[in-house]
């Protein structure tokens, strides 16, 4: 019993391990079903699962199962009972379980009836359609149920590969093959005329237009996301992948036009979506652009007569989240605020510029990477730095971001400030650009894509200055001839252009606001000259 509640508390793991080789289906519960070769025709005289003897109402445990003519014996049936996970177990209607014999890993393992045994792996079995009612079974070591030959008496084994391993699964009530729904993912394509104040005008269908397909692949860490096909819209606008897509664990939908927005739609198959809507927005009025994005097409930037703003912009306020005690004052802090240029205020562009530049000082001069396997003093600050607060059980998911107090006191105990990741790079320089004064509503910590998805990002800190919004990478503060933010404003255009070019740094898709700012849009990052040429 122990070895079972220990076997079942590892099942979650274990069962994804084996379920990435293919892709499990559901199968009908508590009905009967007699089991058949899909190779040996039409006709009762062989290809069924059999228990040895005729017709027998009782399972011996050990018994091998083997292919019979048709007895319509209780033998002879079987039902699928849910383990967990669209793992199922088999059970004969004389009271027998499906086992694979040990070690199930070998080719040939037998096929047995045992005693049944909730939670053992030998027991658990998936099922995978083929097409027409053919389906592969496979035991927890990715084994397929197969046989040699379509001689009565074969035994069936757990095999990799075999010239016999599709079967029938036939209603013992009603004598039909059991074939699933199909399984697919269907959409529409809409376009929607807007006007100047955003009303709808007008909305129909976009009929024989190309929808492109994006799969994800996680073992892709440079392009998470690729194109993999594409189709059309039919006349009214509506389409229909290839059944294959719906095994796929994420992937996005993507239309594209000349005179209007790309039109996108990710889907999840954890969440069983099976239906995409696609809608292209077109707006009439001049203040209206459409802009060319590096990842997703073509999106929608509104000019409100001093800058223009992403229409679809995410605003993110959760400062005590990403920001917490950020107005905390101790001798820790005040000695940190010190090593950046003093709290006071800044009234000007060119004393933030000042304050920038001495906070970009700091993290160059004052920060180790603990990215990797990192000496064993940075691995302990670390350590330290989210041991504290929110973080003190050393929880796997960050609770909470660290503190100023945090910052401060790890800097104080270690002399430095260990950094990992793009988002801690951008969180830690916008609570010293907060405490070095630098007002809250000219500057935020921007998100920008490197992927079609944009789930996939990368942070940086936007800030504006001489009328304009500009990004800069705090992770690249450290990159030798990386020009001084205080040579403001001719220089922050090289550094745009010495950024990472996988980023996409003139258009954020969110903004992740500090405490007190008052920014409600998300601002377009670039020269607004280029912009305002595309305007009608």
């Amino acid at each position: 019993m122990k070895k079972a509640l220990f076997f079942l508390a590892l099942l979650p793991a274990l069962i994804l391990q084996g379920a990435a080789l293919s892709y499990a289906q559901t199968v009908p519960e508590n009905r009967y079903f007699y089991i058949k070769s899909a190779n040996s025709g039409e006709n009762h005289s062989s290809g069924y699962w059999d228990q040895p003897g005729s017709r027998k109402t009782a399972y011996t445990h050990g018994d091998s199962l083997q292919l019979s003519g048709r007895d319509n014996g209780p033998d002879q049936r079987y039902r699928f009972i849910d383990a967990n996970r669209d793992w199922f177990n088999i059970v004969a209607e004389n009271g027998g379980t499906l086992n694979i014999a040990k070690p199930d890993n070998v080719e040939g393992a037998a096929i047995t009836m045992a005693y049944p045994m909730k939670g053992y792996r030998y027991q658990i079995f998936r099922f995978e359609h083929i097409e027409e009612g053919k389906w592969k079974i496979f035991s927890f070591s990715n084994k397929a149920l197969s046989v040699q030959s379509m001689m009565n008496g074969t035994p069936v084994q757990g095999r990799s590969t075999g010239p016999h391993s599709e079967w029938f699964l036939i209603d013992a009530s009603t004598g039909k093959k059991y074939i699933p729904a199909k399984d697919v993912i269907t959409g529409t394509l809409t376009g929607q005329d807007l006007s100047a104040d955003g009303k709808a005008l007008t909305s129909k269908p976009i009929p024989n237009t190309e929808v492109e397909i994006w799969v994800f692949n996680p073992s892709n860490k440079s392009t998470p996301y690729s194109k993999t096909g594409s189709m059309k819209t039919d006349a009214s606008g509506s389409f229909e992948l290839p059944e294959k897509y719906s095994k796929e664990s994420t992937i996005m939908l993507m239309a594209h036009f000349s005179d209007r927005e790309t039109a996108t739609a990710l889907l999840y198959n954890e969440r069983k979506d099976r239906q995409a809507k696609l809608t292209s927005l077109r707006y009439s009025a001049g203040d209206y652009v459409l802009v060319e994005t590096k990842y997703r097409g073509k999106q929608y930037y509104h000019y409100d007569g001093s800058g223009f703003y992403m229409l679809n912009g995410k605003i993110t306020k959760r400062d005590d989240y990403f920001f917490p005690g950020i107005s905390e004052r101790s001798p820790a802090i005040n000695e940190l605020i010190a090593k950046i240029g003093g709290g006071k205020p800044v009234r000007t562009d060119e004393e933030a510029a000042l304050r920038f530049a001495a906070v970009w000082k700091f993290l160059k001069n004052e920060t180790r990477s603990s990215m990797g396997t990192p000496p064993p003093v940075v691995k302990e600050a670390s350590d330290f730095l989210f041991s504290r607060g929110e973080n003190a059980k050393k929880m796997m998911a960050v609770k909470s971001w660290p503190s100023l107090s945090d910052y401060a006191e790890t800097y104080k105990k270690f002399g430095f400030i260990p950094m990992g990741n793009c988002t801690s790079w951008s969180l830690a320089a916008g609570a010293l650009l907060h405490a070095a004064g630098v007002p809250t509503d000219k500057f935020f910590v921007a998100k920008f894509n490197y992927d079609p998805s944009w789930i996939v990002e990368h942070w940086v800190i936007a800030f504006k200055t001489n009328g304009r919004w500009y990004c800069m990478d705090p992770q690249q503060a450290t990159s030798p001839g990386m020009p001084s933010p205080a040579r403001l404003p001719s220089s922050y255009d090289s550094l745009l252009r010495s950024a990472n070019p996988s980023y996409d740094f003139e258009l954020p898709f969110e903004a992740v606001l500090l405490p007190g700012s008052n920014i409600d849009r998300v601002p377009y990052c670039g020269d607004t000259q280029k912009l305002k040429k595309l305007m009608k």
